[in-house]
């Protein structure tokens, strides 16, 4: 019997119920004759809706892998990708709506976006779909570091209203924490610079890591027993990964009918996650660094985390310099990026270099099939091999 692959969710899931249970019978014969299987190889159960497959594995997570990622106000964590390493275990498929919230600030300005999402995994075996709202607010993120910078070096500004004008020379700016209470900030001054450049670098594509949290935070609601922060560099979780038998269609129509707030299969467990919302500095950095890791899987050519399933139907938010069409076609190649193991994304980063955001229509779409093929090549091996 062959040990599961990273790639075994998705292929099963292109598998209809009766085809799996003629694999699992199959499997399960071999496993009587030959013994028990070994380590890392699949289990089965049988359960009045066919074969419920697990298996356990240890997933080994380092600092070079990009499995963990060390913070410096933090300490070492499981990066964003370190999470896709454990799913590959956990086989939780997340489906993220393409819709996207603007967070407008008081001044007017956009300080945070708001995502939501659904994924289907099993718990003890147990079928769930959990539901997830994140607001990614990069502006008070920007106010926090801003007041710990201030609070330890006078020389870059103080706390204060906006009634108390500096005396002192330097190129002042006033930033509202809370009414009345703020910021006086010399925007000349160094640390205030690395705090604005930091601004800067979030608002201008904060989907991207908005998208990532989202994706992390739901496969961690299937993962309780698992803590993020991690004693060393690296680190070797054993975990327990569930299968339950569904259609790509069936999962689709369930994430579809649960982010519209309603239960859409009654074998399904309908679990909704409290909404959550990302407004520290550091913990942003874990995932920052993930997207600006050329190793991590994260690259240029892809921003945001996007579903191995298509999301549900509903226009895609527009960026408003690109026209309709080029946003329909970099969104496809997006969510064929997100489908492709880590391997296969460094191959297509190195075939078409560059920022997809300065590619023209035709060549995102040359890059869409090419995602594709190399896609749908890879999973009929993977069947081959699996399958036997």
């Amino acid at each position: 019997m062959s040990t599961i692959e990273p790639t075994a969710a998705a292929e099963f899931a292109l598998l209809s119920k009766e085809q799996l249970v003629e694999r699992c019978v199959s499997l399960q014969q071999r496993v009587i004759t030959q013994g028990k299987t070994l380590p890392g190889q699949p289990q089965y159960m049988r359960t009045p809706d066919g074969y419920l497959m697990w298996v356990d594995q240890s997933v080994e997570l380092t600092v070079a892998n990009g499995g963990i990622v060390s913070i410096p106000s933090v300490g070492n964590i499981i990066s964003a990708l370190g999470w896709d390493m454990l799913n590959q275990v956990l086989r939780v498929n997340v489906c993220q709506s393409p819709n996207i919230e603007l967070v407008k600030t008081p001044s007017g300005k956009v300080g945070a976006v708001r995502v939501s999402g659904a994924a289907i995994g099993s718990l003890g075996g147990v079928p769930q779909v959990h539901t997830l709202t994140l607001t990614y607010a990069f502006y008070e993120m920007f106010v926090g570091e801003l007041v710990n910078k201030v609070k330890y070096n006078k020389t870059a500004g103080f706390l204060g209203t906006k009634n108390q004008h500096p005396t002192t020379p330097g190129t002042w700016a006033w930033f509202e924490v809370e009414a009345p209470a703020g910021v006086w900030a010399d925007l000349a001054h160094g640390e205030v610079m690395t705090c604005l450049k930091t601004l800067q670098d979030r608002r201008s594509k904060p989907d991207r890591a908005a998208f990532t949290f989202l994706k992390r935070n739901l496969i961690r609601t299937f993962a309780p027993g698992i803590q993020a922060r991690c004693d060393s560099t690296t680190r070797t979780i054993p975990i327990r990964g569930w299968y339950y038998p569904m259609t790509k269609d069936r999962m689709e129509r369930i994430c579809q009918m649960a982010l519209a707030g309603k239960h859409g299969d009654a074998e399904v467990e309908y679990k909704p996650i409290e909404a959550q919302a990302i407004t520290d500095g550091d913990e942003a950095a874990a995932v920052e660094a993930d997207l600006n890791d050329e190793q991590g899987g994260q690259e240029e050519a892809a921003p945001g985390g996007q579903p191995p399933s298509a999301p549900p139907p509903s226009p895609a938010p527009q960026e408003p310099d690109k026209p309709a069409e080029w946003q329909a076609a970099f969104d496809a190649a997006r969510n064929a990026f997100a489908m492709l193991t880590m391997e296969q994304k460094r191959e297509i980063k190195a075939k078409f270099p560059g920022d997809m955001n300065t590619k023209s229509v035709d060549e995102l779409r040359a890059i869409h099939n090419a995602m594709m093929n190399q896609y749908e090549a890879q999973n009929k091996e993977k069947q081959k091999e699996f399958f036997g």
